[in-house]
């Protein structure tokens, strides 16, 4: 919330504010195994499952209320962006919603086991401890992101100088007037 301070002081009961936070803390599940908790829409940021990894994260939980999404096709891209998280981290991500999709997806993006939105039910799923090493993503980032940007934007600022420059040197090819040379 833009301005969080002056607008409480206008209208104390309706505004509050979002802080990121300064660890990445754990959650631990047994002796061996730790988890990194997502709180709804958390699985939009892969930086914030990233970190979870680097310190040592074997499961991705994520706890959602998806139920001001309504009936819509936005539970099934809430539930894509798990996937991605899972597959960025090649960690499994155990997806637990109120009304929307809960799931079980593993390392590799699969979706194993799943329950339709908006209705009743319970799993048990077993999580074992991870072994996979730490993906490209997770050691450099973004910085494979921000290189292909660099280089695109590289590119296209040279194709249009070179069209430009092109267009100069072929409009000074053409003749602007003719001369009439018949006296």
């Amino acid at each position: 919330v833009p301005l969080p301070d002056a607008l409480a002081q206008v209208v104390p009961t309706l505004v509050g504010n979002f802080e990121t936070g300064a660890n990445y803390n754990l959650f631990p599940l047994s002796d061996e195994i730790k988890g990194g908790v997502m709180i709804c829409f958390e699985s939009h940021f892969p930086s914030l499952t990233r970190e979870y990894v680097r310190n040592g994260a074997d499961v991705l939980i994520e706890m959602t209320n998806d139920g001001y999404l309504g009936k819509t096709p936005v539970l099934r891209q809430h539930l894509a962006n798990a996937v991605f998280r899972a597959v960025e981290t090649s960690r499994p991500v155990v997806r637990v919603t109120n009304v929307g999709i809960s799931a079980y997806i593993n390392e590799r993006g699969e979706v194993l086991d799943g329950m339709e939105s908006y209705t009743q039910d319970a799993r048990v799923w077993t999580i074992s401890k991870s072994h996979a090493r730490q993906t490209f993503y997770v050691r450099f980032g973004d910085w494979f992101a921000w290189l292909c940007s660099i280089v695109s934007l590289a590119l296209l600022f040279w194709s249009f100088r070179k069209l430009k420059t092109t267009a100069l040197t072929e409009e000074w090819k053409l003749p602007i007037y003719k001369r009439n040379t018949k006296k």
